[in-house]
């Protein structure tokens, strides 16, 4: 188990800055935790999340990869639900892939997902970051690792994403102008 984590951060501190916060995360202790870093004024009203550690499950996920959150409200509900999230994949052994969503907001969170209508986590490429964000290169000569974005869906937007796919799902939040950082807004479908 390879441990990039100095990589990621770099990459992380060389684009957005310095994180303001830190929570970690561990669903054994025999296992790795993931941390859940925070950045701040990296977008208005909005805190960005990025996960550091998930990296090191390389060999369950399929490859060297962070997740990056943005949100505009709720923001420790957020992170701890971004972090069960991961380990729900580490733990069933799931591929990281764009167009992945990962339900159960509800189970995590029974309030947010209510309040938010949200009860899932949708992944894909990172949005409004600027060039270069999603890529990180590794320590190894001609290595590098991935950064995904996740933004909170409905129920009726996951649904949705498992019927009709990522590029459906994407034209459609294109179509209907979504601020995907926006915690609170309805439901596209």
């Amino acid at each position: 188990m390879s441990d990039y984590g100095a990589a990621f951060y770099d990459h992380f501190s060389r684009f957005i800055g310095a994180p303001k916060a830190r929570q970690v995360f561990r669903q054994s202790e025999e296992a790795p935790s993931i941390q859940i870093l925070r950045y701040e004024k990296v977008f208005p009203g909005c805190a960005v999340s990025n996960s550091l550690g998930l990296s090191r499950y390389e060999e369950v996920i399929g490859e060297v990869a962070e997740v990056t959150l943005v949100t505009d409200a709720a923001i420790e509900a957020s992170e701890r639900i971004l972090a069960n999230a991961l380990f729900f994949i580490v733990q069933n052994r799931i591929q990281m892939d764009r167009g992945m969503s990962i339900a159960g907001v509800s189970k995590i969170d029974p309030g947010f997902a209510k309040e938010f209508d949200k009860e899932a986590l949708y992944f894909t490429i990172p949005y409004a970051f600027p060039m270069g964000y999603e890529k990180v290169k590794l320590p190894a000569p001609g290595t590098e690792g991935f950064v995904y974005s996740a933004m909170f869906v409905s129920r009726a937007e996951h649904d949705f994403v498992m019927a009709h796919g990522a590029d459906a799902f994407e034209d459609l939040l294109e179509k209907k102008g979504v601020d995907p950082f926006d915690i609170k807004r309805a439901s596209v479908v």
